[in-house]
């Protein structure tokens, strides 16, 4: 069962988020009340993470790809710790797969 929290999530960081195949045991918040802007809060041990909103000031069009990718690869790192060469290997491998198709799909096939 996926475990990301995406109730109030915009669409866009939804579908950013379910491209990283190594996310998918992670809970994942979006949080719009926080004092903190613009950035993102991690804990690897706990696979929780929270995109904070960007604020008042016009979002850059790449801050969701922007956070999650921070996101990716503390997860990443995490899990090369762990299991210093197989599952870390095969992590990196992954989210690196993930983020080619990802930019091809949105950069490339769009031209």
């Amino acid at each position: 069962m996926n475990k990301r929290n995406t109730k109030w999530m915009p669409r866009e960081l939804k579908r950013i988020i379910k491209r990283f195949r190594i996310l998918d045991d992670w809970t994942i918040k979006y949080d719009t009340q926080n004092e903190y802007k613009g950035q993102c809060s991690v804990s690897e041990k706990r696979k929780l993470a929270v995109i904070y909103d960007w604020g008042s000031r016009g979002r850059p069009k790449d801050y969701f790809l922007h956070e999650v990718l921070h996101i990716v690869f503390r997860a990443v790192m995490y899990s090369r710790k762990v299991d210093k060469y197989l599952c870390g290997r095969e992590n990196e491998e992954i989210s690196v797969q993930d983020l080619c198709i990802y930019i091809y799909y949105k950069i490339i096939e769009k031209k």
